[in-house]
């Protein structure tokens, strides 16, 4: 899977998630424009999105099963609101139906 794809999927991920030590993160949801705007951008691992209300950390996500059809993965994320001195701890965890391109040497998801 290109690099960039899951950087995307994964900078959406990180403004969606709510924690599963709190719901208190659910409140600060907000769109990732800049990164979804530009599919093309590369930033590496952590993805760290930082809003005015809060930062948000997905770390590289573990594939657990692929069998070149369905994938299934998670990934470490962390939610910082701004004013506390710790993050929140969660997992996201990821289903997906892969759609190959070996020509192209592309992977898109497709019913996340």
């Amino acid at each position: 899977m290109k690099r960039s794809m899951l950087s995307i999927l994964f900078a959406g991920l990180a403004l969606a998630v709510t924690s599963c030590a709190t719901r208190e993160a659910a409140t600060y949801v907000a769109a990732p424009a800049a990164l979804l705007a530009s599919p093309g951008i590369e930033p590496g691992w952590p993805l760290t999105v930082v809003n005015g209300t809060f930062t948000s950390t997905v770390y590289q996500p573990e594939v657990d099963s692929w069998d070149g059809h369905l994938m299934m993965a998670r990934s470490a994320v962390a939610i910082q609101p701004s004013g506390r001195t710790q993050p929140v701890y969660g997992v996201v965890a990821i289903k997906a139906i892969t759609l190959v391109n070996k020509q192209s040497r592309t992977v898109t998801l497709a019913e996340l």
